[in-house]
């Protein structure tokens, strides 16, 4: 009998442990139960993600490469331009065409007749010739912005959602016309999609609300790319869509999505940190938690799910937030490695960043240079 007793007890016990190990984070173990991450010199964190960036843009992997591409457009500065000019001659598209975007959201002037080239050369894949065209549209060159109109009705699909896409980022309401004609012929998926987001960028009503029935629908090849566009174009209900798909009940990938959504709005949620601290931690807990042990997880998913708890980390802006993404700098996941790099300057505004090399950290005569971190790539550069 007292042994019954005390079986009772334990599992009782054990029962309560569950229910609010789960309870604090809506479903998801519980973030804030383990030991604090160390303190990081925020400084020294944007060295190291830097570095890791750069290294990145150097990988043998094509897909970092383009990652890395697109990071140096986004959280570095024109310092880094080399980089990308490099990418230009990359035996990828997808790399030369992200080297593009970022030469545009720089702004960097010099790489202005190297991006004419590209355009005016027939051989240029139909992607880089509209990475191209938007650069130099960003630096003031409109020269070339007609020839979008042309490959919105080439036979290459990827051209046409290329197309469409720098048409919505270039913000010019007269391609609201061209965009809807092609989405009435459209039959390819991914291009009708491409369209839909475009047209909500120019500020398209109805395509505003088709954007928001993606977010809230089934399939994550719809819902992933409308909910940060949500909040970039600060869609009349966004705060409302955004919130909601936050919500236990969620695929883990919406809800940290909808984490960095919120953050894009700066609206501070508790909630939108934990959920997304937890995921970058222990993405594949986080991931067996919502579908079940049996579920069987791609590798390709948990990647997915750290490196958008990574990018959201950084339009959270919490003040722990580096605390989490350091150690991801050493993750042998180069995509995870850029992400969580992105996470970490996004933290800061680009002419804060400092740009000091190892060596600055340690004064002369009080002690040995403490070294880098240890980065699995290959063919990186410091």
């Amino acid at each position: 009998m007292y042994m019954r007793r005390e079986k009772n007890i334990i599992v009782i016990l054990a029962m309560t442990g569950v229910m609010l190990l789960h309870g604090c984070t809506e479903g998801w173990p519980n973030v804030w139960n383990e030991q604090a991450a160390p303190a990081v010199s925020p400084d020294r964190a944007y060295v190291d993600a830097r570095t890791v960036i750069l290294q990145a843009a150097n990988d043998i992997d094509p897909f970092v490469r383009t990652h890395a591409m697109e990071a140096i457009g986004k959280v570095l500065t024109s310092r880094e331009a080399g980089m990308l000019l490099s990418g230009l001659d990359d035996r990828y598209a997808t790399v030369r065409f992200a080297a593009t975007m970022a030469l545009g959201e720089l702004g960097y002037t010099p790489a202005k007749a190297r991006l004419k080239a590209l355009v005016e050369d027939r051989q240029t894949d139909e992607r880089v010739v509209c990475g191209a065209i938007y650069a130099l549209f960003r630096m003031g060159d409109t020269t070339y912005a007609g020839q979008l109109g042309a490959i919105l009705t080439s036979d290459f699909a990827l051209g046409r959602s290329t197309a469409a896409m720098i048409m919505g980022k270039m913000g010019e309401k007269s391609a609201i016309g061209p965009l809807k004609a092609l989405q009435a012929d459209e039959n390819d998926p991914n291009v009708r999609l491409t369209i839909v987001e475009a047209l909500a960028r120019l500020g398209e009503k109805h395509s505003i609300s088709i954007l928001e029935s993606y977010a809230k629908g089934y399939f994550l090849d719809l819902r992933l790319p409308a909910i940060p566009l949500i909040a970039e174009i600060r869609a009349p209900r966004g705060q409302i869509v955004l919130k909601s798909l936050l919500k236990t009940g969620n695929p883990p990938r919406v809800r940290v999505a909808a984490a960095g959504g919120l953050g894009i709005l700066g609206i501070k949620n508790e909630t939108a940190y934990s959920v997304c601290a937890m995921a970058a931690r222990h993405p594949e807990t986080v991931m067996r938690s919502a579908y079940g042990k049996k579920h069987p997880l791609k590798p390709a998913e948990i990647s997915s799910l750290q490196q958008l708890a990574a990018i959201s980390l950084g339009q959270i802006k919490h003040p722990d937030s580096i605390g989490v993404l350091m150690p991801m700098l050493q993750s042998a996941d180069g995509a995870v490695r850029v992400a969580a790099a992105m996470g970490i300057l996004q933290m800061q505004a680009p002419e804060a960043r400092p740009v000091k090399t190892v060596s600055d950290w340690t004064p002369k005569g009080k002690g040995p240079v403490r070294p880098m971190p240890k980065l699995h790539t290959s063919g990186g550069m410091d």
